[in-house]
């Protein structure tokens, strides 16, 4: 059983998702975690009168050992509920993902096994929680079930529903529109979560002692003043102009981009051009940095870009992030303070309200946040 993997709800967008029906919900999940999910939980947390969506929790359920039916559905659905409390809903759906046939083998429902054990046992521990569980929906080879179909054979029939699949066209109209919302905010979906996390493989063709060469004469200058900072933010926003321009970025380059990176006053500075019309290209740039640089400067840059992709609402990118990160220095505190806030469901627009006090210079950066906290 895997950790749950939070995604927040980019609520900083102007566009207002609306989540109207099925297939919105069922368009929606695989941009909203990132990837298309197999043999998941998916909980999504639904906030206020009109049931706005926030955190959005994804964690595995099929491992194939023996233990019972019932252990691993209270293990799922305690797992979810323990991470959803931070955030506080007031109701929650829930998508469940399966490889497995209909039930009986009748073609009237998905799941089976764990899988039916799991909607009780979450539906209980939410109850528990103050949290009401107001759908449930169950898909499985292609097509979809609904936990508690409506007596209109037409609208739930008993095969259950094609899953809506925009990105080929064979989607209703509130598929279509969820699925261009998304796309329309710089959202992808990718295969798999292995597809994810191979976004952050190491590049083979990195050449890393260019890399430490460039990084030994950046480090010969003082570093981590204000004068450094700019240089350093000028190289970055230079670096995202040309990653957006599809131009290769020099190993010898990302290595002077790194020495400035070194220090944790410019790094914190860095957290600011999340606001900055380049963030997007600044996403990208650290991409670069995590599969290029040698450790542990690899792991600052992947806490950067764990920031930078949870304020833009790629929860799913940020998890992976956090991850590497943590994996190279168990103690990076702004790798924890990125975990402490997806596990939290702190919102994405709060992030760039930080990105515009530490702008004005009105702000404690995360780090002096955090070292005054301990």
């Amino acid at each position: 059983m895997s950790r749950a993997a939070r995604h927040s709800n980019p609520s900083a967008r102007p566009e207002v998702l609306r989540l109207a029906d099925p297939a919105s919900i069922l368009t929606s999940v695989p941009y909203l975690v990132g990837f298309d999910p197999q043999e998941s939980l998916v909980l999504m947390a639904l906030h206020g009168p009109r049931k706005r969506v926030g955190l959005t929790l994804r964690v595995d359920l099929g491992d194939g050992t023996s233990r019972a039916d019932r252990v691993i559905a209270a293990e799922a659905a305690g797992h979810v509920v323990r991470e959803l409390a931070d955030a506080q809903p007031a109701a929650a759906l829930a998508v469940v993902y399966t490889n497995e046939g209909p039930a009986g083998g009748n073609g009237t429902r998905a799941g089976s096994g764990a899988h039916e054990a799991l909607v009780p046992e979450l539906t209980a521990r939410l109850s528990a929680a103050g949290v009401e569980l107001v759908s449930v929906l169950r898909v499985s080879g292609g097509r979809w079930w609904a936990d508690d179909p409506c007596a209109d054979i037409s609208c739930c029939p008993p095969g259950g529903q094609p899953v809506p699949q925009p990105r080929t066209g064979a989607a209703s109209s509130s598929a279509t529109l969820a699925a261009a919302t998304f796309v329309a905010d710089g959202r992808a979906v990718l295969p798999d979560r292995a597809a994810l996390e191979h976004l952050l493989d190491p590049d083979p063709r990195a050449d890393h002692e260019a890399v430490r060469d460039a990084l030994l004469e950046g480090d010969d200058g003082e570093r981590g003043s204000r004068i450094d900072a700019r240089v350093t933010l000028r190289r970055l926003r230079r670096a995202a102009r040309e990653v957006t321009a599809g131009r290769q970025l020099s190993d010898a380059a990302l290595g002077r981009l790194a020495a400035g990176l070194r220090s944790v006053a410019v790094r914190d500075q860095v957290l600011s051009l999340v606001v900055d019309p380049d963030a997007a290209g600044i996403r990208e740039v650290l991409i670069h940095l995590v599969r290029r640089l040698p450790p542990p400067d690899d792991a600052h840059a992947a806490a950067m870009l764990a920031w930078v992709a949870h304020a833009e609402g790629s929860g799913a990118l940020a998890n992976v992030a956090v991850d590497r990160a943590l994996a190279g220095v168990p103690d990076h505190s702004l790798a924890r303070l990125v975990d402490a806030a997806l596990r939290g469901g702190l919102p994405p627009k709060r992030l760039h309200e930080v990105a515009h006090l530490l702008r004005s210079g009105r702000g404690a950066t995360p780090h002096q946040g955090r070292a005054a906290a301990s």
